[in-house]
């Protein structure tokens, strides 16, 4: 039998789902703040969809080369052999 330790799971699951989520939200009202102050020639509907979509690429960009999915305790491990 396989398994993970829980605590891993928790952590592994806060990054992988928490964080993208951050970064979309954050991203949008980013572009939307700064498509506003600068008064492009765009809505300020376009500058939140292309901010979200930088933000949620910036944060799957920084969570595959920080390493923090890539942890010793995110693996596997036999729990016990089954008979």
């Amino acid at each position: 039998m396989l398994g993970i330790q829980e605590d891993a799971f928790v952590k592994g699951s806060f990054w992988v789902y928490l964080i993208p989520l951050l970064g979309l939200f954050l991203g949008a009202i980013m572009g939307d703040i700064v498509v506003s102050a600068l008064r492009l020639g765009v809505s300020s509907d376009e500058g939140s969809a292309f901010g979200g979509a930088a933000g949620l690429i910036l944060s799957f960009v920084t969570l595959k080369f920080t390493g923090v999915l890539s942890r010793d305790n995110l693996y596997p491990v036999i729990l016990r052999k089954l008979s």
